[in-house]
């Protein structure tokens, strides 16, 4: 592994789990401001190393929405809220981007589509489109750790429910 300064849409990461062990995704986006979009695959691993045969195993999760913080946890919150995400230098051409469409609704305002690969403008949601669509906004360390983790260990548990102290260790 080697450190990477920048995230590219197609590069492949390491996330650290509290259960122990790693998950293995890869950016699906990372050209809106403030937010990324990653796909993870369903496959667990001992090493922060990219298998070689990764691009064979299923998703597991897609179009997670982290903010990136994930690889930049200060000693303190890393010790709070897990280790820090690790990039690779490795990179998915031509990545698929599952979910493209999303809504977004600020306090005063409607609600309103977008496309994060900006091919379509942004424009008022429909009532359908609010039950279909995913809401766009990130989540913070660890429930982003945590999403990858319950979808990799089939836990019957909300991400948002847990911290390091109390993950249900297996």
């Amino acid at each position: 592994m080697s450190k990477v300064s920048q995230f590219k849409r197609g590069q492949f990461f390491a996330a650290p789990l509290l259960g122990g062990g790693y998950g293995y995704g890869y950016f699906t986006s990372v050209d809106v401001p403030l937010m990324k979009l990653v796909n993870a695959y369903d496959r667990l691993g001992q090493t922060p190393d990219i298998p070689d045969d990764i691009e064979t195993a299923p998703l597991i999760v897609e179009s997670l929405p982290i903010g990136g913080s994930e690889f930049t946890l200060s000693p303190k919150r890393a010790a709070e809220d897990g280790e820090r995400w690790i990039l690779s230098d490795r990179i998915l051409a031509d990545p698929p981007l599952p979910q493209k469409r999303f809504f977004i609704q600020g306090r005063n305002t409607r609600p309103v589509v977008i496309d994060v690969l900006g091919e379509q403008a942004d424009r008022p949601a429909t009532p359908a489109e609010l039950n279909e669509l995913p809401t766009y906004g990130s989540d913070f360390p660890p429930t982003t750790t945590n999403t990858i983790e319950v979808a990799l260990r089939r836990i019957d548990i909300d991400p948002d429910d847990f911290y390091p102290e109390d993950f249900p260790r297996q």
